[in-house]
């Protein structure tokens, strides 16, 4: 899992996907137009909603003392070990797959989120403690792979040019998919699930030139 695109912003007027489950609440389950992270710390879990969880590594003790998690908003990079069954007890507590979850939905998963996530489009309707499922409500019914985003790649320890945010003719090293876990919030950017890298056989390939002589 990555931290991507920190202090960046990006609104792009497209349906939504067709499984936005993301550890969202609304008071009283009426205005789902105005939802709401479940708790302060989000995306962090708590008993009314979850979204999918960060990376063990990018998870540290809240500073007051208590028994609280928090993002490490410092952590870049995650290890690849993710709460998956916590995450499932939470966003399917009850409906037809709250007993079904994927195989390798253990506390420290081998699933991918984003094969969690397509195994949910079974199980759309699941309702989590605070009523959120996995369909979007306020807006037109949704698409799958929406959550799925191409973003160039760059070598920062090897590229000629510094690589700052106003930086310009930054030279890429290729381009990757990446799975978006959950929505960005304030105060940093989204985070991203790496699926792979984009080849020129692929469908989103459009540009990949080459000149002859």
């Amino acid at each position: 899992m990555l931290n991507l695109f920190n202090g960046w912003h990006l609104a792009l007027m497209i349906r939504p996907d067709a499984n936005v489950r993301k550890g969202y609440t609304t008071l009283g389950n009426v205005d789902w137009c105005n939802a709401q992270p479940s708790g302060p710390n989000w995306p962090i879990a708590d008993g009314h909603a979850a979204a999918f969880p960060l990376d063990q590594n990018m998870i540290v003790a809240s500073e007051d003392g208590d028994q609280t998690q928090v993002p490490a908003k410092t952590i870049a990079v995650g290890n690849g070990i993710w709460d998956c069954a916590g995450y499932w007890s939470v966003a399917h507590s009850s409906g037809p797959g709250s007993d079904l979850s994927p195989p390798g939905c253990t506390s420290t998963a081998t699933i991918s989120r984003y094969s969690v996530y397509q195994y949910e489009m079974n199980y759309i309707s699941d309702r989590s403690p605070g009523a959120e499922i996995g369909a979007p409500r306020c807006n037109p019914l949704g698409i799958r792979n929406r959550r799925i985003l191409n973003a160039a790649i760059i070598n920062c320890s090897s590229s000629p040019v510094a690589v700052t945010r106003h930086a310009r003719d930054v030279p890429v090293a290729a381009f990757g998919k990446f799975f978006l876990t959950v929505p960005a919030a304030a105060s940093a950017g989204p985070y991203a699930e790496f699926l792979g890298l984009i080849r020129p056989t692929d469908s989103v390939n459009h540009d990949m030139v080459q000149l002859y002589r």
